[in-house]
This record gives C-alpha cells, sequence and structure tokens, in this order.
C-alpha cells in the first residue's frame, strides 16, 4: 500500500504517510456525556462546532475533526459479569450456581458504558479559536466544560520557551 500508485488508495498513503512523520492531529479536549444526553444528541458535527463559537475567526469545519463515541465492555450498557455462571464441584458432579454482582466483588463498576465527544484540530495554527469553539458548545449544549488536553498550541508553547531563553 505504501509504494502502490493506484488511485483509490491515496488517502491510506496520505494516512500511514502522516502517522510516519508524526503530523497527527491535535486533541483539543474531550467532554464525557450522560447516558442520557448521548441518546439525546444523536450527531455532532464540525459545524456544530463552529456555529456555537462566539469568534469562530477563519476556523472552518475542514480545519476540526470532532467524535462521539461510546467505550463498553461488549455488552453496551449492561455488566458482562450478569452473565457469567460459576460451577462448583461436587459429588454429583458440576453444579451451576448463579452469583449476584454485589457478591463477586466490591471492585465491579457501577457503569459499563461511557460517552464521549472528542475534538481535533488539523492546523496547529487554529488550535486557540478550536479550542474557544469547543468550549462555548460544551456550556451551551452540553452543559458544563470540557477536559481541556492543553490550554495553548505547541507552536504557542514553543514561542513562550525560545522567549524565555
Amino acid at each position: 500500500m505504501r509504494i502502490s500508485t493506484e488511485p483509490e488508495l491515496a488517502k491510506a498513503r496520505d494516512l500511514v504517510h502522516r502517522l510516519d512523520t508524526r503530523k497527527i492531529y491535535s486533541s483539543v479536549g474531550e467532554k464525557g456525556l450522560s447516558p442520557e444526553k448521548a441518546a439525546q444528541i444523536k450527531q455532532i458535527t464540525e459545524e456544530d462546532i463552529i456555529n456555537h463559537a462566539s469568534d469562530s475567526g477563519d476556523l472552518r469545519a475542514e480545519d476540526i475533526v470532532v467524535r462521539k463515541f461510546s467505550v463498553n465492555m461488549g455488552m453496551k450498557d449492561k455488566n458482562p459479569m450478569s452473565c457469567v455462571s460459576f460451577y462448583r464441584n461436587s459429588e454429583e458432579g458440576y453444579q451451576r450456581i448463579k452469583k449476584e454482582l454485589d457478591e463477586m466483588s466490591t471492585m465491579m463498576p457501577e457503569k459499563c458504558e461511557s460517552h464521549c465527544v472528542r475534538l481535533f484540530v488539523k492546523d496547529e495554527t487554529k488550535f486557540e479559536l478550536a479550542s474557544n469553539a469547543f468550549k462555548q458548545f460544551c456550556k451551551e449544549r452540553l452543559g458544563g466544560k470540557p477536559f481541556q488536553t492543553r490550554e495553548i498550541s505547541h507552536s504557542q508553547s514553543q514561542q513562550v520557551v525560545q522567549s524565555l531563553s
């Protein structure tokens, strides 16, 4: 695929090249969602983020990537341990024993599925605009503040370091 010249593999070649050269998108932040909020908001688009910005500047939908996703233990919001059977070896053979979740361990999770929205920026120079837009979107649509992976872009932090030297 790396050396292929087939046009239908161009996107894949570009992605692999970006990974090889460490030109990956920067994470702006993420916001956890309650199951109710995740069900209420089916889809979040890049345009949604930009439309909620108080000052989007020259930030365009092509400059950011937004992902809404869920992570679970394989059974959506159900605990997979509730489907596990235990067996005891007795004189009559093996006996199936069903245990309640609170009998298994005190370390069992209360929730087995989490929902999240993450925002990435393709161009580091637009990091601050994307960050502000995401903060505003979270405040107005999702309630609360997002977890910011960092407050300023890498290029801004490098400028600070250079000014101190």
